[in-house]
């Protein structure tokens, strides 16, 4: 998985034995039986869709409203960031406590999010 695509492939590995040299040596080989790629699934989405989890927590718990692309470039920073590195954690637990300080006047994102979540 890339930041922007996911490539998938299936394949089948099997060995035989061969005499070299007076002595056995196996050798293995594969095929591939198949092989898919998704450009509309990668690392970067992921970024986006933790990111509007977040982004609709904040507003659910300030009572603000939804962030505005235009005039609130600094706090949709700031929640882009932290996305990433929530993914990253989450890659490895199963659960994560979240504060970002001052997202929008003054208002701070405190989270616990699950991986399912």
């Amino acid at each position: 998985m890339g930041s922007s695509s996911t490539q998938v492939s299936v394949v089948h590995y099997s060995n035989y034995t061969v005499k070299e040299g007076g002595k056995n040596k196996t050798v293995g080989t594969f095929e591939v039986t198949g092989k898919a790629w998704d450009a509309s699934l990668g690392g970067e989405h992921f970024d986006l869709e933790v990111m509007a989890t977040l982004e609709a927590a904040f507003a659910a718990k300030t009572g603000l409203g939804p962030l505005d692309s235009g005039a609130d470039t600094k706090a949709l920073g700031k929640l882009r960031a932290q996305a990433q590195k929530t993914k990253h954690v989450l890659s490895a637990n199963t659960e994560m406590a979240i504060k970002v300080n001052s997202v929008k006047n003054d208002k701070d994102l405190v989270l616990d999010l699950t991986r399912t979540e």
